[in-house]
Formats: C-alpha cells, sequence, structure tokens
C-alpha cells in the first residue's frame, strides 16, 4: 500500500519536479554528466505515455558537453574538429560556430553580432525582449 500511494503522488506531482530540476540541470554540466543515463531513459518512458509533457526536461538531459564534433563545411571542402558543451539546439550551435568559424577567418561568411554571441553564452537569461536579431 505505501509504495503504490509513493507510484500515485510521484505520478501526480512529476510536472511540478521540472522547472527545480531544469535550474540545476542546465547550470551544472557534472550533473547532466552524473544523472542524464539513469533519468533520460525515465523522461522518455513518461513521455511516451502522452500524459506529462517533460520535453523540456528531456532536451535539458540530451545537452552534449565536452563532445568532440567534426564540423564539415562543403563549399569550401574544409572540415574541423572541435569541442562543444552545453549546446542546447541546432540555433545556438550554428551561432557559435560561425562565430568562431567566420570570425576567425576559416571560412567565409556573415558574422553573427556580438550580443547573438553574447545571448548563446552567457549563463544569465536576457532580461525581457532585445532588439538583437540572428539568422543563419
Amino acid at each position: 500500500m505505501y509504495e503504490a500511494t509513493r507510484l500515485a503522488l510521484a505520478w501526480c506531482s512529476v510536472e511540478e519536479w521540472q522547472p527545480p530540476a531544469l535550474a540545476v540541470l542546465c547550470r551544472s554540466a557534472e550533473v547532466r554528466r552524473r544523472h542524464a543515463s539513469a533519468i533520460l531513459p525515465a523522461c522518455r518512458d513518461l513521455a511516451a505515455l502522452e500524459r506529462h509533457d517533460l520535453k523540456c526536461l528531456a532536451y535539458a538531459l540530451a545537452v552534449l558537453d565536452d563532445e568532440p564534433l567534426v564540423v564539415l563545411h562543403k563549399p569550401t571542402g574544409t572540415g574541423f574538429e572541435v569541442r562543444i558543451g552545453g549546446i542546447g539546439d541546432n540555433f545556438q550551435l550554428h551561432t557559435l560556430l560561425a562565430h568562431v568559424l567566420v570570425g576567425g577567418g576559416y571560412v567565409p561568411g556573415t558574422m553573427p553580432s556580438a550580443e547573438s554571441v553574447r545571448l548563446a553564452t552567457d549563463p544569465e537569461p536576457a532580461q525581457g525582449r532585445t532588439q538583437t536579431v540572428a539568422t543563419g
């Protein structure tokens, strides 16, 4: 009976645990590294039941940290070995790659604005809306 009650309470409160879990996961690569392999499968299992929306938690757990990556620039036929960490989505990845590769003179293109790079790297969230426009 105790276990059934515990499971029922966990089921009913699972979405309430997402915001504080996100706060910790988004700030600590060590916590993501230590717990993602255990929590991510459970998160995906819950999502498959279509009862709880834990999409943000699954995304945070899937963030790669200190991960080697090969970047290919097809127009110039060049490739680059880079190491990424804390990248949340492809838009952030593209912004930072353009900053390093275009800004470093490795490939031609348009550099993202300094404000776009700051927003993609600063751990502090933007305060309200900005006028920054990023394309890529």
